[in-house]
């Protein structure tokens, strides 16, 4: 008899968990195709009158994980793996792009955080080819200093316990860490599809979502690192995609930033230090420092929609002409 009750009780158990299982991956369905139709509408409003608005590129952002906007799922060949903070994230429009764009980087970054997100990319198995090109993209917020963003980053791995971040900077998968991938990211899923929901419904409309403002760099110099110990890391990172088609990219920079005396710390470190690490490794690197006016700025570091059509197609003909067809 108890041994009877015992049975129906755990299969009562079974039949919740899976129906709550089944019920939690449909919403999250739900929740996914309507945040990603509200971010493809805003940025496509972007790209026209909305200059002041950030709509990140989240196809192949590692910003939320690999089950959140599939990652690990764009296959092929061709592609540019971009490395980097949240300027690549609102850089390049990957429709507008020819190649498959692997955006490998997070809104906060550190020298640090490059070896993370290799390891990374390494568990998901995505290794550049002879037919791909990687991308870096240094700007002075790469060189914050290492506790203030290498936390972001790993915070983000060990979500759910999906994955470990060792001490050496590697990552590893967690052999359970497909409970959390399953039951943590739908539910942010739904999360986010509530947030962009109530929005709606509080204030008409999700605009207020990607709206975004200029801030001041003063004093931010105090965050950045570019001792010998910081910028020998850098070039380690550099010296391990040797002969993987790596280009390094000197990110746009908003002439407040600029001006300010973080952007000068950068500048000195790249002219003085930098470009001429890259000319004797022959590694070949892109200068947009300068490229773009205040006016081509959502705010104060992305770059608004239109200028960001100008910086894929940039992007492209530089490519083409280093030989990466």
């Amino acid at each position: 008899m108890k041994e009877t009750m015992l049975k129906k009780y755990c299969g009562t158990i079974l039949i919740v968990l899976l129906t709550g299982s089944l019920g939690l991956a449909f919403l999250a369905q739900l929740g996914s195709a309507y945040t990603k139709q509200a971010d493809q509408n805003a940025l496509e409003r972007s790209l026209t009158d909305k200059e002041t608005w950030v709509v990140p590129s989240t196809s192949g952002s590692a910003m939320g994980l690999d089950a959140v906007y599939a990652l690990k799922d764009l296959k092929g060949t061709d592609r540019l793996i971009s490395l980097g903070t949240s300027l690549t994230l609102a850089g390049i429009v990957d429709r507008s792009f020819d190649r498959i764009h692997i955006n490998a980087s997070t809104g906060s970054m550190s020298i640090q955080t490059l070896f993370v997100m290799k390891s990374y990319l390494d568990q998901l198995g995505i290794v550049p080819s002879d037919q791909d090109v990687v991308k870096l993209d240094l700007s002075p917020v790469m060189f914050t200093k290492k506790d203030l963003n290498l936390e972001v980053l790993v915070s983000a791995l060990r979500y759910e316990g999906i994955y470990t971040v060792k001490d050496d900077l590697s990552v590893k998968r967690n052999p359970l860490g497909f409970l959390g991938a399953f039951y943590g990211l739908n539910s942010k899923s739904i999360e986010k599809a509530f947030t962009y929901l109530s929005t709606t419904l509080l204030k008409g409309s999700t605009d207020s979502l990607y709206a975004s403002s200029t801030f001041s760099f003063e004093g931010y110099d105090k965050f950045l690192d570019f001792s010998a110990n910081n910028t020998a890391l850098l070039q380690a990172f550099i010296d391990s995609y040797q002969g993987k088609n790596l280009v390094v990219d000197l990110m746009f920079m908003h002439p407040l930033l600029q001006s300010s005396k973080t952007g000068q710390l950068f500048d000195a470190y790249v002219d003085q230090t930098l470009i001429p690490y890259l000319n004797a490794k022959g590694i070949p690197y892109l200068d947009h420092r300068n490229s773009f006016a205040a006016s081509d700025f959502a705010d104060s570091t992305h770059l608004n929609g239109k200028a960001r059509l100008r910086y894929t197609a940039l992007i492209e003909t530089q490519l083409k002409e280093l030989g990466y067809e």
